[in-house]
């Protein structure tokens, strides 16, 4: 092991098997020049641990930097769920959400009291009409149902019956640009209700999604970064039938692995007064990072 200390990290590994080490890691990454080599990420674990950040004592709202950079779901059962997202509709309109992420949105959004749901990257707009009738199916006041702006490029892609049922669902689809988000956030802020839940499915300007949320949130926001589970990424390209959607789908996905890291980097920026922490009860809410984005749904708590 490379780092002095580290015999710290492993003592923890008998109280938390998902500590961060460089030994233990599930998919280990080449060091380069786009991601942290397994020797800094564990760093990262022996900081939070001199810091007195240990992962028996963490509760439902956890540092990064001591949750393990894997997943308890193995790579043959991402396949079945990534082949299975074709069959994922509100009302025969596809979309790709697997199971796990159908139920935990409007959990988080009816649990968390959200009133303002944020999406980069709707696509056909079909994820965005089902979390809006589940969310209002189950509060007692469906008046009282949260907000939702889906924002793209372009909204050509967006299915008629999505248009149909926008007003009925509190939904507005409006063009967009992830580089220009701060500008955005600003604008929503004066009158878009708290709390939020941010969205970020767009892929590529995550890290512009990531300021803006750090300039305009206020403790008891959440922003869910996608697509940033190396094990998902994989199957899904596995899934894919010819050499040449595979290729173009690995240089999508060296984008969304690169945004794993960029959350990472926000979380730890601010680490000393833990103003962004991962919520595990919807993180873990089927078993360690069982989400198609992993250590990926922060709650901004100062």
């Amino acid at each position: 092991f490379p780092l002095p200390g580290a015999t710290e990290i492993f003592a923890q590994l008998n109280a938390n098997r998902h500590c961060i080490n460089s030994i233990t890691m599930s998919t280990p990454v080449e060091p380069d020049d786009k991601h942290k080599d397994n020797a800094e990420v564990a760093a990262d674990a022996l900081d939070a641990f001199r810091d007195g950040i240990k992962p028996s004592e963490e509760g439902r709202f956890q540092d990064i930097r001591i949750r393990m950079d894997t997943t308890d779901l193995g790579r043959a059962a991402w396949h079945g769920l990534a082949a299975s997202q074709a069959h994922s509709n509100w009302k025969g309109v596809g979309f790709q959400k697997t199971c796990f992420e159908m139920i935990m949105y409007p959990e988080l959004i009816k649990n968390e009291g959200i009133a303002t749901v944020i999406e980069y990257g709707p696509f056909t707009g079909a994820a965005m009409c089902y979390m809006a009738e589940q969310v209002k199916m189950g509060l007692d006041d469906p008046d009282k149902s949260p907000k939702f702006i889906g924002i793209d490029l372009v909204l050509k892609y967006i299915h008629p019956k999505c248009w149909e049922h926008a007003e009925r669902l509190g939904i507005t689809f409006q063009e967009g640009n992830t580089a220009h988000a701060m500008e955005l956030f600003a604008k929503l802020k004066e009158t878009m209700p708290k709390p939020w839940l941010i969205v970020e499915d767009a892929h590529y300007n995550c890290q512009n999604v990531l300021e803006a949320f750090d300039a305009f949130s206020e403790p008891g926001d959440y922003m869910i970064v996608e697509d940033c589970n190396s094990d998902y990424l994989q199957a899904f390209i596995d899934t894919l039938p010819s050499a040449k959607e595979r290729w173009e789908y690995e240089q999508e996905n060296e984008v969304c692995r690169l945004k794993s890291e960029q959350v990472r980097n926000l979380c730890v920026k601010y680490k000393d007064e833990g103003r962004y922490l991962v919520d595990s009860k919807y993180q873990d809410m089927f078993g360690f990072n069982v989400h198609k984005g992993r250590n990926s749904i922060l709650r901004r708590m100062k």
